[in-house]
């Protein structure tokens, strides 16, 4: 989990839009080949979230990264799961278990 604050952001809908960009951008400056798979938003709270396929070191990988945010403020709280590509969906039951988890308190 990371909490972030974009400069310029107004309110935490914006912060979490720009974090959210912020994100891919970064991914697609860092690695080989970004291609967003899907990208929606949240049935059960506000914020985003999309699932990425990217090449690093010669290893693909998935990343799954859900953005909220913060109820008060200019804060985004971005929590992700990234995988080598080949034991993303193994791997995923348990990140998902880890996201419902997940409880963001005043």
């Amino acid at each position: 989990v990371q909490n972030v604050n974009p400069a310029g952001a107004r309110t935490g809908d914006e912060s979490a839009v720009m974090a959210t960009a912020d994100l891919l951008k970064a991914l697609e400056a860092g690695t080989r080949g970004m291609t967003v798979l899907g990208e929606g938003k949240l049935a059960e709270s506000p914020g985003s979230q999309f699932i990425a396929r990217y090449e690093y070191s010669g290893t693909a990988y998935r990343k799954w990264a859900v953005v909220v945010p913060r109820p008060e403020g200019t804060i985004a709280h971005i929590w992700s799961f990234t995988a080598p590509e080949g034991s993303f969906d193994s791997f995923r039951p348990v990140a998902e278990s880890m996201l419902r988890s997940w409880t963001l308190t005043q």
